[in-house]
């Protein structure tokens, strides 16, 4: 099979996994918000965003390390499963002994701490599951994972529509979020064990050092990324209260749903441009410029579009007991620019082995969401977080940029004429969307996006050759 029908293939099987996945998690979510209403709705975001945190030790970046090795030398499958089952495994045990000892000195009622420990142990079992997707996709299998990913999500759907329906209340989520990940992680384990090698587990401490040096990179990254993506939602819950907590992971949660956009195009891309960068530096410079481009040009309006229809899908996802998240979810809509600028830059650093400069970017980026949430959210509660937010990745975004910049020695004038191009007809979707401010509100998004659209071929934005200088640069 061709590169290009091979990418086709793939970007279809990821893009169908993640679209059925996300309507699901939709169902999830609007079954979870409007049974437990805004006030329990944060308690089960605050353990959520604790199991995720906690997550990154139990994972410690090696998912990643995976899908990167193995996009550049598959004979080594059998090797990575066989250590890092067992390395996630130890690394689980510590994750959860971390867990109780943090768990007490938290100031929260004991059933709190219980749904805490429960999304846990769900997030940790995903970690093995995003583990064996990574075998898939160095292996560019994204089928396997599709079928994974719905069923296990059709699962927790089914069950937790089963446990409200019989009156039980946030732990019965939990529960069910488990049953469906590990009825998932065991039919995924079967698939990697037939399909791609008979592994066993294995005790080796020589290749232990081998993996965990290089994945240490990528789980430091993993923590800043985690900590200031999850770190406003533990602070909301315990500097303000459950409900403010709910009404801002409401706005967030749905936001950020719609960042399997740019995780499919990038998912499908890496392979190749890690591939690229160890073999045809030229060839993965011009790829990645091509796919900054296209990536900027989908994310403008996304934006947009999400700022004008907030009214229409807070009130439809969430119900009448969310409607303070509209302003909240509006504000947050700008993030999506900057969220998919850093897929494609954390892609480019990875493919070329400078992990360690995303790893001081997060950190720095990090630290500046703490210190501006801090600052903000006792001011201005569930705003201050989301413009921390928002700054957040914007100052990822630019530092990023600069550090590519300065590695590549690409001059930076066409980048900023694209910048302000995309600006430009972003103003003019923008300013159309408030003259029809009387239209529905999904009627008024359309409406801003179609005027972009039109802008952005008006200025010339696209060239005639992107699709096949795309074509020229995936091939050998």
């Amino acid at each position: 099979m061709s590169i290009v029908r091979r990418i086709t293939k793939n970007t279809f099987w990821l893009a169908f996994s993640s679209i059925a996945s996300k309507l699901i998690g939709f169902g999830i979510v609007v079954l979870v918000a409007r049974n437990l209403l805004s006030e329990g709705f944060g308690q089960y975001s605050f353990a959520l965003s604790f199991g995720i945190i906690i997550n990154v030790i139990a994972d410690f970046g090696l998912s990643t390390l995976t899908n990167r090795d193995l996009a550049r030398d598959r004979s080594q499958t059998k090797n990575y499963l066989e250590n890092i089952i067992v390395i996630k495994t130890v690394l689980m045990v510590a994750a959860f002994a971390l867990l109780a000892i943090i768990l007490g000195f938290i100031d929260k009622p004991l059933y709190v701490k219980i749904t805490v420990f429960l999304a846990s142990l769900y997030i940790v079992i995903e970690s093995y599951n995003t583990f064996f997707y990574a075998i898939f996709r160095a292996n560019e299998k994204m089928q396997f994972e599709t079928i994974s990913r719905i069923l296990e999500r059709g699962l927790i759907l089914g069950l937790i529509a089963v446990f409200f329906k019989l009156g039980y209340g946030i732990f019965s989520v939990f529960v069910a979020y488990i049953a469906g990940e590990l009825a998932s992680m065991i039919i995924t384990a079967i698939i990697v064990y037939k399909k791609f090698c008979h592994f066993t587990f294995k005790i080796d401490l020589a290749q232990w050092k081998k993996f965990l040096k290089p994945s240490l990179f990528f789980a430091l990254t993993n923590v800043f990324i985690i900590v200031y993506f999850k770190i406003d939602v533990l602070m909301l819950s315990i500097m303000k209260n459950d409900r403010i907590t709910g009404l801002y992971s409401s706005a967030y949660d749905l936001l950020f749903a719609f960042i399997f956009i740019p995780t499919i195009m990038n998912a499908v891309v890496f392979p190749r441009i890690s591939f690229l960068a160890k073999n045809f530096f030229a060839k993965f410079k011009m790829l990645i410029q091509l796919l900054l481009k296209y990536f900027l040009i989908i994310a403008f309006p996304l934006s947009i579009g999400l700022y004008f229809t907030a009214p229409f899908l807070i009130k439809l996802i969430y119900g009448a007991d969310f409607l303070e998240a509209i302003p909240l979810f509006q504000l947050m809509s700008v993030v999506m620019v900057f969220v998919f600028l850093n897929f494609i830059n954390g892609s480019y650093l990875n493919a070329l082995d400078k992990q360690h400069i995303s790893t001081i970017i997060a950190g720095i980026c990090m630290v500046l969401n703490i210190a501006i949430n801090l600052i903000l959210i006792p001011i201005l509660a569930a705003k201050g977080a989301a413009i921390a937010t928002i700054i957040t990745e914007a100052v990822l975004a630019l530092f990023s940029f600069l550090a590519i910049k300065k590695i590549t020695n690409e001059p930076r004038a066409k980048f900023i004429l694209l910048l302000i191009k995309l600006i430009l007809a972003s103003m003019l979707a923008i300013g159309t969307g408030v003259l029809v401010s009387g239209f529905h509100p999904v009627l008024q998004g359309m409406t801003a996006c179609l005027i972009y659209l039109l802008a952005v071929f008006a200025l010339g934005v696209f060239n005639a050759r992107d699709r096949s200088y795309f074509l020229e640069l995936v091939q050998k």
